[in-house]
């Protein structure tokens, strides 16, 4: 006879889907199913959701009589369990992934002290969540106003920075140079507006009609020297001391002022 409730048994967790083994049972859920959970009071019963499920909130009927605990970092376990003489109830546990598992809880034996959910939905939990549990909204939120607060530093500092670096080279500036029989001649082609140099290179200012080339004079030799040109402002890659810009045939002596 024990026998035979026993194969009872077995043929009936068989029929639900289910493996019964020790207080843990694995059972299919879909969304059409009702999951059959059996608890016992003074035991916390824990429903385990399919990996990587997690639950976002729950329903629960009864909440007088049916503790329900969603645990913060470890959503995927509901932990469920009834006062004394409660009745049964049913829990809808909504995750992350846009499922709503639907449970029939009640004080029944055998108990189940783990139940396993398995999801007939496999594909949609390897697509990303559908949303993100409280707790890491807000630890995203933290992040981004971390990283804001970090941004608006680092712009703070860049901007001391470039102040810094435009103060700091506005020093370097040295306009001590003549051009032109007059010192400041400003004729046809060449049209030059300003000559300095920032001890590194000297710059022409010109609006010229033409590109120039320009013949630095050292020692009383003239020398080709590059030329580099954007937007009016001529470049020599050093500080010159002398020499002549020319275009064609045209020519104007550029100086620097002795002992500057």
């Amino acid at each position: 006879m024990k026998l035979l409730l026993c194969i009872a048994i077995l043929r009936a967790a068989a029929a639900c889907g289910a493996e019964l083994v020790d207080g843990v049972r694995h059972v299919s859920a879909g969304p059409e199913d009702i999951i059959q959970v059996n608890t016992a009071t003074f035991e916390y019963t824990s429903i385990v959701l399919p990996d990587p499920e997690k639950a976002m909130t729950y329903l629960c009927g009864d909440p007088k009589h049916w503790d329900v605990q969603i645990i913060e970092n470890a959503e995927r376990f509901v932990n469920i369990k009834p006062s004394p003489g409660a009745h049964p109830t049913d829990i809808q546990i909504l995750t992350d992934h846009n499922h709503n598992y639907t449970v029939k809880a009640e004080i029944k034996t055998p108990v189940d002290i783990k139940l396993f959910l398995e999801s007939t939905d496999i594909e949609s939990l390897r697509k990303p969540p559908s949303f993100v549990p409280a707790s890491q909204f807000e630890e995203l939120k933290k992040q981004i106003v971390s990283s804001q607060g970090q941004l608006a530093a680092t712009k703070g500092q860049t901007q001391q920075e470039i102040e810094k670096f435009q103060a700091d080279y506005a020093r370097k500036i040295h306009h001590v140079y003549t051009w032109g029989k007059d010192g400041h001649e400003d004729s046809a082609p060449f049209h030059i507006k300003d000559v300095f140099d920032d001890s590194r290179f000297t710059y022409i200012r010109a609006d010229t009609e033409e590109t120039a080339s320009f013949y630095e004079i050292k020692d009383s030799k003239q020398n080709l020297v590059e030329l580099h040109f954007d937007d009016g402002l001529y470049r020599i890659d050093k500080v010159i001391s002398g020499g002549e810009l020319r275009i064609g045939k045209k020519r104007i002596e550029i100086f620097r002022k002795p002992g500057v």
